[in-house]
């Protein structure tokens, strides 16, 4: 890849494959009970167990994990977790850390002061928005603030988007798994997209 990428929500050992064939960094598992796409531990131990050459990333959104499960997850060797809780991130040690930001028309202005805070707390911090009006102005704030965490785009990603990654600061990008059609049969189309147009020969 010509540059780093994050596949999250990984749910079946298609994807992981093909992901780590393409040259991901980095893949993503929700780790939430009772979410869509939590993946438990002996799912996640009967993917990774075929997959080599990656890293692995613990997602929690807005939850915060007890002892038990921080334990586990250093025992899987997991070496990043991903949350949207910047108290939990600033208590957590022992991982690489990713903040991931959901970005609205109500929060984006404060988003130059968030890029240089975040340092503080995460190793890097990962993007989100669904709000298409905003956008542009994202990506012009991210290139234009005095930021050192690596950012990770992970909104309006497609073809065109992709070739202005290093013009606007952008370390890399994050994209997501989907769910298998059945059992060892996927439909890459939307991920191929994407992964092929970033390949390095």
């Amino acid at each position: 890849m010509s540059t780093f990428v994050k596949v999250g929500e990984i749910t079946n050992l298609s994807d992981a494959r093909y992901c780590a064939g393409m040259g991901v960094e980095l893949l993503g598992f929700n780790v939430v009970e009772n979410t869509s796409t939590y993946v438990d531990p002996e799912k996640f131990e009967e993917i990774v167990g075929w997959v080599v050459g990656v890293s692995y990333c613990a997602e929690l959104g807005h939850h915060e994990p007890d002892t038990a499960l921080i334990d586990a997850l250093t025992k899987a060797n997991i070496a990043y977790i991903e949350s949207a809780s910047e108290l939990f991130l600033e208590r957590l040690t022992g991982f690489q850390k990713i903040y991931k930001l959901e970005v609205s028309s109500e929060n984006v202005t404060d988003l130059p002061g968030t890029l240089k805070k975040a340092g503080a707390f995460a190793d890097m911090i990962l993007i989100e928005s669904e709000d298409d009006t905003i956008f542009a102005r994202i990506d012009d704030i991210v290139q234009a603030a005095n930021h050192s965490i690596p950012v990770i785009k992970a909104y309006q990603l497609d073809q065109q988007s992709i070739t202005q990654l290093e013009t606007h600061n952008f370390h890399g990008i994050a994209l997501k798994g989907s769910e298998e059609i059945k059992p060892g049969y996927k439909d890459f189309d939307e991920l191929a997209e994407i992964l092929e147009a970033l390949e390095v020969d």
